[in-house]
């Protein structure tokens, strides 16, 4: 193995352009890297030979391919001669001058000259010259700062209101000029960064900046745009529509069948939005990268969260070759936004400045959804009297949300599937006529299986041989919450002709804490974008949790009506009795307590349900309001208020509250001197 400080000695010959010793006491020579894969022998000085540590590419090329490139070979190295090797011969390629390009100032004059030089096989490179000049020895004194723009002299004759094209180099310039677009260029390249004067006289113009389709390129755009704005231009970038390779340019655009019409309703001025959706907004953000398309759908709105599903495309980047970037984020989420911006730069660079680009994406889809004209002149909503109004009067109301609740184990489940069961069959649920019709049961509790079994049993108990096809149409969840399976489910329910779903269970649908009221608002979004009636199911967790369902006013207020069930049985019986309570109905007065009966035939039988009376077990019937209590202690009786009181261990003042409302109507008052006595009237 040679030696770093054998190697510093043999290999400086070989190093092209190399600049003075720096650094570590003057011991690293940096160069040029021969090995870089465009050939190119522009840019930074990457190749370091330094005496300790040998050659290597700050870029990361390969050692083996360095010398290579050098043409060294280390086997013929000599370990014990101080004399450099000498290099193997390298292929000779002419470089014939292909075209002169002339840098003229706005008078006209010409400033300096640009040839371009190309070889056989495709190597190019650039020359510079000052005016009246033999060959090509360079611009000295002058720097590249003080050239003007390519095409300066042109740019008085082109209207004020007229945009101009900024490219990457005079070929890409010259195409946009053939093809009737006014452009201009600068002569130094991507790598460029000090451009002086030279963007003056494009001072107050609307400039369309068209990077070549490469880091570096976009890099490089930034920087014009940047300097562009300091002369009050208005810079504005590209989007071109067709698939891009790495490198292409303006040339490459329209050598390859590009159109100018396409082009100028490529450019986007600044960022815009629509939305194509009542809960979905597309965004086109205009970056020194080119244009980032953003869809933003299944959007859910709370106070404090603003989520959706994100579609983030490049635009021109082939379908084969990059698939979008898909992520479910709450926008307001600054977590979530750092992650996302960090998902971003490691997949298509920093080019982008991804912050700049998420905020003004995010910022334009908030504003999009939030101020969307959704006001209509209800006079123009045509009428439809409904004249069925209850799928399962009064149980479940049409095209409106229903929610049964109560403590676990409180069969909630089973009456759910015998109420599907009878609205598939058009059948009746404990003697109520039910709609025919088409039901989906979206599970998050149970498999399939689960279920079928279940549905069997109830189907044997209400006297049926089987379940009726294409009318109960099961789907699990697996575990992905409402909010984002709306969009899913609208699809399957519009496919299938869905007009009825059950959502068991609330808990486990909702994405995040029930108890939150974000979580009821981001639910009942989703459940609105269903466009069906719907019946939910919540298991609470706690006694006291009896007049809303977990506790919360917000999943009472946004449902038509609520519903809360409580269980009695006795210990060793297959039999439990269910009361009905309702806690809420928006159209109407308030439903009537009332009690059913399940009845369990072991473990895999039959399970019958049928009607009762709420009044007759008495754990129920405490439960209920006092009106109806005192209205059943009553039948056939004429009672005063404390014999009412202890039977029924309702408070005097209730009874009195009770009696003081009816007016007469409903009871009789039949004086007493012990006091007055109550009694039913017969009701006609």
């Amino acid at each position: 193995m040679i030696e770093p400080g054998r190697l510093y000695t043999l290999l400086q010959p070989h190093l092209d352009r190399p600049a003075r010793p720096r650094g570590d006491s003057g011991q690293t020579i940096m160069s040029f890297c021969p090995a870089h894969p465009d050939g190119k022998k522009k840019g930074n000085r990457s190749l370091g030979l330094n005496r300790e540590r040998g050659l290597s590419c700050f870029a990361g090329c390969d050692f083996k391919a360095i010398l290579d490139a050098m043409r060294v070979d280390l086997k013929d190295m000599d370990d014990h001669t101080a004399q450099p090797i000498q290099p193997l011969p390298r292929p000779e390629h002419q470089m014939n001058l292909v075209k002169t390009y002339q840098y003229r100032d706005t008078a006209g004059k010409v400033v300096a000259e640009k040839g371009r030089f190309e070889a056989e096989d495709g190597t190019k490179e650039f020359k510079w010259r000052l005016p009246g000049i033999q060959g090509w020895p360079g611009i000295k004194p002058m720097r590249m700062e003080d050239i003007p723009l390519y095409g300066a002299e042109l740019l008085d004759t082109i209207p004020a209101d007229e945009p101009v094209y900024f490219t990457e180099g005079e070929k890409a310039c010259d195409a946009c000029r053939d093809a009737g677009l006014p452009a201009v260029t600068l002569g130094g390249g991507a790598g460029q960064k000090a451009f002086g004067t030279a963007l003056e006289p494009l001072r107050g113009r609307n400039v369309i900046l068209w990077p070549d389709n490469d880091a570096a390129g976009r890099t490089y755009m930034s920087r014009v745009e940047a300097s562009l704005r300091d002369v009050s231009a208005k810079p504005r970038y590209l989007s071109v529509t067709w698939v891009q390779r790495e490198k292409d340019d303006a040339a490459d655009y329209f050598a390859g069948g590009g159109t100018v019409e396409a082009v100028r309703e490529s450019v986007v001025t600044q960022t815009v939005s629509e939305i194509y959706d009542r809960d979905a907004v597309r965004v086109k953000v205009p970056t020194p990268s080119g244009v980032v398309h953003f869809s933003f759908d299944e959007i859910s709105k709370t106070r404090h969260e603003f989520e959706t599903q994100v579609t983030i495309h490049r635009n021109g980047a082939a379908p084969d070759d990059e698939e979008p970037y898909i992520q479910r984020i709450n926008l307001l989420s600054g977590t979530a936004r750092t992650n996302l911006r960090r998902d971003l730069e490691g997949m298509y660079g920093k080019s982008y400045k991804w912050t700049a680009v998420l905020n003004s994406a995010f910022a334009a889809a908030q504003k999009a959804f939030i101020s969307q004209d959704k006001a209509v002149d209800i006079a123009m909503v045509p009428y439809s009297r409904n004249e069925d109004k209850f799928h399962i009067a009064p149980l479940l109301p049409v095209d409106a949300p229903t929610i049964i609740f109560g403590m676990g184990s409180a069969a909630k489940t089973y009456m759910a599937q015998s109420m599907t069961l009878a609205m598939a069959c058009g059948g009746s649920f404990v003697g109520i006529p039910a709609l025919d019709t088409r039901v989906m049961y979206l599970d998050y509790e149970d498999d399939e299986s689960t279920f079928a079994n279940r549905m069997h049993r109830i189907a044997l108990g209400a006297g049926l041989p089987s379940i009726p096809r294409s009318s109960i149409f099961y789907r699990n969840a697996g575990g992905v919450s409402l909010p984002e399976l709306a969009n899913t489910l609208r699809t399957e329910i519009l496919e299938l002709g869905i007009e009825y779903i059950f959502i068991d269970s609330i808990a486990a649908a909702c994405a995040g804490d029930p108890e939150k009221s974000d979580s009821a608002q981001g639910y009942f979004n989703a459940v609105a974008k269903l466009q069906i009636g719907s019946c939910h199911i919540a298991h609470t967790t706690k006694q006291e949790e009896s007049l809303y369902p977990f506790g919360s006013i917000m999943w009472h207020n946004r449902a038509r009506r609520t519903w809360y069930i409580s269980r009695v049985d006795e210990e060793d019986s297959d039999t439990i009795d269910v009361g009905w309570y309702c806690r809420k109905a928006n159209e109407g007065r308030k439903s009537k307590s009332f009690a059913m009966s399940v009845r369990f035939d072991g473990d895999d039988g039959p399970v019958v349900m049928s009607r009762s009376n709420i009044q007759a077990v008495p754990d129920l019937a405490k439960k209920t309001s006092s009106h109806d209590q005192v209205w059943h202690i009553l039948e056939g009786r004429k009672l005063n208020v404390l014999e009412i009181a202890q039977e029924t261990g309702l408070p005097m003042k209730d009874i009195d509250e009770v009696f003081r409302q009816d007016k007469g109507k409903r009871y009789t008052r039949i004086e007493n001197p012990a006091g007055p006595r109550f009694s039913r009237k017969v009701l006609v």
